[in-house]
């Protein structure tokens, strides 16, 4: 559907945001020896729930498509994530949008800001956070596909834009809590029922 609420089921989920580009190397899936869509696989085992990452700009010199390997394009950008999200709400699944909000992978140690975004006040960063997740919704949701989850950032114990919004060791939680809030904020102006979820990365670490 159009919409973004629904009743909270027991979520079975994965992250296929390597599809696309398994599927244009040749990659096929199968089960059990026979050829088959992901989707239609994943869901006759049970899975109700899809997570794809985006990227700010992995086209970047530095982004996704270069740095972690060479490839021929920017997969996990936008383009690409709106149709792997079409698949996901024709298979009629769940859908949990994941931002990285980085050019490239965002990890408990590398936090990079967009390069577009490295040289912004932390004012003018938390405004373009905003207006970055909001746009980036509204095109999910002028495509008929919008997320029934939103992940605000991976892996962000350390926090997120370093070194604007990184916790620690400086002990610095009030400007990561202002991004977050800023992009929450954004979330719920494009549809106040997307589910947001804050992904730590030492989540079984009591």
């Amino acid at each position: 559907t159009d919409t973004a609420s629904f009743d909270m089921p027991f979520l079975l989920g994965a992250d296929i945001s390597f599809v696309q580009e398994q599927e244009d190397k040749g990659v096929i899936f199968t089960d059990n020896g026979e050829e088959g869509d992901i989707l239609d696989i994943l869901k006759s085992y049970g899975f109700n729930a899809i997570r794809l990452r985006i990227f700010h700009d992995p086209g970047q010199p530095n982004g996704y498509q270069f740095a972690w390997a060479q490839r021929t394009e920017p997969y996990c950008d936008l383009v690409h994530t709106v149709q792997m999200a079409h698949r996901i709400k024709k298979a009629d699944m769940y859908f949990m949008l994941n931002f990285h909000y980085s050019d490239t992978w965002a990890d408990p140690g590398s936090q990079i800001k967009p390069a577009l975004w490295s040289e912004l006040s932390f004012v003018e960063l938390t405004a373009a956070l905003y207006e970055y997740t909001r746009d980036v919704l509204s095109a999910f949701r002028a495509e008929g596909c919008l997320p029934n989850l939103v992940q605000l950032g991976n892996e962000i114990t350390a926090g997120i834009l370093f070194p604007d919004g990184q916790t620690y060791p400086s002990d610095n939680w009030e400007k990561p809590a202002e991004l977050l809030i800023s992009a929450a904020r954004a979330v719920r102006d494009v549809d106040p029922g997307i589910r947001i979820v804050l992904h730590l990365d030492k989540g079984g670490d009591n």
